[in-house]
């Protein structure tokens, strides 16, 4: 694994070739003025599930700016000698941020990369395969929304529901499936219920 200092951010992060991101040791002054040991340490990224993409919060003077992990190590160790300004994930998976699986390339050639994936939006993102929809059911099954399961997987709520509601005919399943909506309305009406008797 090799580590680069990130540009505008150097002696405070550096970025992997891997896609990890480092917090450097150094000495940090606080609010209230006194001096505090800032030991170096793995940030970790929040995944944005609407993109599909990982970012990181990096300060400079106290100023804050996310940045989203790829472009970070694409900056780092990927030369861009004809200065294309996007950066396309070679396997289409956006959370696999390894120098190795990122390139440089145009809109139109990031366009043409998706359309020949068989990105099915605007937005490129991939479609689900019925194993990941399998595991989809399943978690909707034992409680959780579908709203809330929904931010694990790179795909539309609504585009989502659709997709679900066909297989479950298809697997057989339609009246358990409806019975935990049933049990879903319900759980919420009660905690409606808890929340206006407060």
């Amino acid at each position: 694994m090799r580590r680069i200092a990130i540009t505008n951010y150097e002696d405070l992060y550096e970025v992997s070739n891997t896609g990890l991101i480092y917090s450097l040791d150094r000495v940090v002054l606080g609010k209230d003025g006194k001096l505090y040991p800032h030991p170096t340490k793995l940030k970790h990224p929040t995944f944005n599930p609407k993109l599909g993409y990982f970012a990181v919060d990096l300060y400079n003077q106290n100023q804050r700016k996310k940045h989203y992990v790829h472009r970070l190590v694409a900056e780092a160790f990927i030369p861009n000698p004809d200065n294309k300004p996007e950066i396309n994930h070679k396997d289409s998976d956006r959370q696999n941020n390894q120098s190795s699986n990122l390139e440089w390339v145009t809109s139109s050639e990031n366009s043409m990369h998706a359309y020949t994936q068989g990105f099915a939006t605007q937005k490129h993102r991939r479609q689900l395969t019925e194993t990941e929809y399998k595991i989809i059911y399943h978690r909707f099954v034992a409680g959780e929304s579908l709203t809330e399961i929904v931010t694990s997987f790179p795909i539309q709520l609504s585009r989502c529901s659709v997709n679900l509601k066909k297989l479950v005919l298809k697997w057989g399943l339609v009246s358990e499936y409806q019975g935990a909506i049933q049990q879903q309305r319900i759980a919420r009406a009660q905690k409606n219920g808890n929340k206006n008797r407060r």
